[in-house]
């Protein structure tokens, strides 16, 4: 909400034109990865293929997980350096998935 609020408000007033904002690209196994680290457990990991993701999406066509899980497996995810972004140049700070998992998971307590 708050990057619609910046680029709806922004002087000069953006009309017409595709603005880019970006944040940390992490693979899902680096999600693993970290939530690992923060809640010190381990996790259940399975690797799918491209063509098992591609058969599911065969099975249900219409379903936008599916498309979604099949495109960036692919490499055909979309993602652009945050250099340049309109959140980069208006020093607006984005949450990383480390930070979030902090503030938003219950961490396990020291002994």
């Amino acid at each position: 909400m708050r990057f619609t609020a910046e680029v709806v408000f922004a002087e000069p007033t953006i009309r017409n034109e595709i603005v880019f904002l970006a944040g940390d690209t992490v693979t899902y196994g680096e999600v693993a990865d970290k939530l690992e680290m923060a809640l010190g457990r381990p996790f259940s990991r399975s690797e799918w293929t491209v063509p098992f993701l591609m058969e599911e999406l065969a099975r249900d066509p219409q379903n936008m997980i599916r498309k979604y899980r099949a495109a960036f497996a692919q490499g055909r995810g979309v993602a652009w350096d945050k250099a340049g972004t309109f959140n980069q140049r208006n020093a607006i700070p984005v949450t990383d998935v480390t930070a979030w998992i902090g503030a938003n998971l219950t961490l396990p307590r020291s002994a």
